[in-house]
């Protein structure tokens, strides 16, 4: 399906030589995490946004960064599941604060995003380099990552009724593509947060809650319906044009 299609993921350059948060280590990222003020959540997301950010521009062994983004990824996700709380159940258009809640939550899930697409990219790059990680699973764990992120900035997006900002599908779809054509999109991942499934699951989540009519559901519906979708999921496969029968096509470009 993605053989002939050119994939081109963006990502910044990693062009700051300094990394000064914390030790670039999985105990570094611990004690970083254990100092956060978790009173307060627009401080806990301001600080993940900066982290990560400067994280996304510093060079870092793909082994090790997938590490301390494993230790960062659940008080990313407790922040941003404690922030959507100031945005939901608003009014349709936004007010000021709740508005400014969700730039900071879409913000955080894009730079979250990034960071393991880089992991995922640079693993293939430098697979010969991998040492105390299987390669394979190192780069499908973090596309399926990767994937689910994508799928919960997709939720908001639904959620409040916005558009989904442009090149969101494209890149969805060009982490697919990657997992297919490196022989993955079939490797099963253990993952507590997005759901356990393989990364055709995680994306075939993120294509289901598209094609839900989400613009004529409530946001608790849609929350409702994102998490049944873990297990719905495998009860369908994708399949090149042609071959068989299908209800949806998807165009991967």
């Amino acid at each position: 399906m993605s053989d002939a299609l050119h994939i081109k993921l963006r990502s910044p350059r990693q062009d700051r030589p300094e990394f000064s948060h914390f030790a670039i280590s999985p105990e570094g990222a611990e004690a970083w995490v254990r100092a956060l003020p978790v009173t307060n959540t627009r401080l806990v997301v301001e600080q993940l946004v900066e982290v990560i950010g400067d994280f996304n521009r510093h060079p870092v062994p793909p082994e090790t960064r997938y590490t301390v983004l494993e230790v960062l990824r659940p008080t990313t996700h407790l922040a941003l599941v404690s922030l959507a709380r100031r945005f939901l159940n608003q009014p349709i258009i936004l007010p000021p604060v709740p508005a400014q809640m969700a730039a900071l939550a879409e913000q955080l899930n894009g730079l979250v995003t990034t960071a393991y697409t880089i992991v995922a990219v640079e693993g293939i790059q430098q697979r010969d380099l991998i040492r105390e990680s299987n390669p394979a699973r190192l780069v499908g764990e973090s596309l399926h990552r990767a994937i689910t992120w994508v799928n919960l900035r997709l939720l908001q997006c639904f959620q409040l009724y916005q558009a989904v900002e442009l090149g969101t599908w494209l890149e969805l779809h060009q982490l697919y593509a990657l997992a297919e054509r490196q022989r993955l999109h079939e490797l099963p991942v253990a993952d507590a947060i997005g759901g356990h499934s393989t990364v055709a699951g995680a994306y075939l989540r993120a294509l289901l809650l598209g094609c839900a009519k989400p613009n004529q559901l409530r946001q608790a519906d849609l929350a409702a319906l994102h998490q049944a979708l873990w297990e719905w999921t495998g009860h369908l496969r994708l399949h090149r044009a042609g071959e068989g029968s299908g209800l949806f096509l998807v165009n991967l470009t």
